[in-house]
């Protein structure tokens, strides 16, 4: 989804989530914690997805970046998150959060000038931003 490269088929729950993400009236349909895996059934969850609703694919691409770097797969981790900064009219909140997590898989590789790079985008993108 995040990289476009093929379409896939959605669960009875990933559709209902779509729906939600698809639906004009953002009040005609509530999200239900039903639609997520037992373990992920808490207001924090609902809370990402209710906001997925605006720019939805930055948001997912940012989430699964974070999920790439946590899981140790820096390079695709690096095409996700890219993807998000290069692209027209992004989501604000997605962009300064992907140059946060571009600078720190850039100091994970000991890249410093590019480290460093992304950690001023992000500070410039959002001051208030606890860049450690």
């Amino acid at each position: 989804f995040c990289l476009c490269e093929m379409s896939i088929k959605l669960t009875n729950k990933q559709l209902n989530i779509n729906n939600y993400l698809s639906s004009e009236e953002a009040e005609a349909i509530s999200v239900n914690s039903s639609w997520l895996p037992e373990n992920h059934q808490n207001k924090y969850a609902i809370e990402i997805i209710k906001n997925w609703r605006y720019n939805p694919s930055d948001k997912i691409a940012l989430e699964y970046g974070k999920l790439l770097k946590e899981e140790g797969n820096l390079e695709e981790a690096l095409i996700v998150l890219n993807k998000i900064t290069t692209k027209l009219n992004a989501d604000w909140r997605a962009v300064y959060r992907s140059f946060h997590l571009l600078s720190k898989i850039y100091d994970l590789q000991s890249q410093k000038d590019k480290a460093k790079k992304y950690r001023e985008l992000c500070l410039r993108s959002n001051h208030k931003f606890p860049v450690n």
